[in-house]
């Protein structure tokens, strides 16, 4: 895999399943969300970005890549797009609602399974994977509504496909898995992978993809204020107890005790380089 970085590549951890990652002056994000609308709003009322939290704390973009269309991938891309200009690389569903948002169609590329291009010192290619499945199904799959007008709904935020993207830059490979099953089978030297998966599927990957670090995503309570203490997410296999991030690290340690296991805090900026993460 890698060989030795000729310039920076760091990545920043935005909540939720949101990262910054810069190299060469360029920054790429991937499904940034801070607006983390509470679990009522997200319910029974409507979504509105908090504009003043955006601006105040996600890094300038030069692109956008948004996994999958769900709102607390998406809600917040708009408001980003629209000041930086960035590009943004989206589903088809999720290019009908940027467009519906009010993101100039000049900004949008509609992301195909499989498809590799590249954005500036970054080249991706774009993996399709299964969706989490909470109590045995997809939330909110289907088309988005034929009239999109803000704000919108969590429901109207409606799922096709999901993008996990593998990111090459500057010798390194960063696997970003949107799922925790079904994930692509490729080498990488950075995975960040969900928490909550099954200790026999990590057994599975880590040989896999033979990362050098691995860093937890989307693991998180996003129904709470971005600048709170950070608490864990229910666990969907076992839904009365919270994601714990211990028994991740255990089980990344069993199956490849070389690896190293980063729980990054927000907005920390993490160097990716020769030697890893330190």
């Amino acid at each position: 895999m890698g060989s030795r970085s000729s310039r920076e590549v760091t990545a920043q951890w935005l909540g939720a399943a949101g990262w910054a990652f810069r190299a060469g002056g360029r920054a790429l994000l991937i499904d940034p969300y801070v607006t983390r609308t509470g679990v009522w709003r997200v319910l029974f009322g409507r979504l509105q970005p908090d504009e003043a939290l955006i601006h105040a704390v996600v890094p300038r973009a030069d692109w956008i890549i948004l996994s999958h269309a769900h709102y607390d991938h998406l809600a917040d891309a708009p408001t980003i797009a629209a000041r930086d200009g960035a590009a943004v690389y989206a589903s088809g569903n999720g290019v009908q609602l940027l467009a519906g948002l009010g993101v100039p169609e000049a900004q949008l590329h509609q992301l195909t399974p499989g498809a590799q291009f590249t954005c500036g010192p970054f080249t991706i290619t774009a993996y399709k994977a299964p969706h989490r499945r909470f109590v045995g199904r997809v939330p909110f799959v289907g088309n988005p509504p034929p009239t999109i007008q803000a704000p919108l709904r969590a429901g109207d935020y409606r799922f096709d496909w999901l993008c996990s993207p593998l990111i090459e830059v500057d010798g390194q490979r960063i696997l970003v898995s949107g799922g925790v099953d079904g994930e692509p089978r490729v080498q990488a030297d950075v995975w960040l992978v969900g928490a909550d998966g099954a200790p026999k599927w990590y057994a599975e990957m880590l040989p896999i993809v033979q990362p050098r670090v691995v860093m937890p995503t989307h693991w998180d309570d996003m129904f709470r204020p971005l600048l709170s203490s950070m608490r864990p997410l229910p666990d969907r296999m076992r839904p009365w107890r919270c994601i714990d991030l211990d028994a991740f690290q255990a089980a990344v340690a069993r199956c490849a005790p070389k690896v190293r296991v980063v729980v990054p805090e927000p907005f920390d900026e993490i160097a990716l380089g020769w030697p890893p993460c330190c």
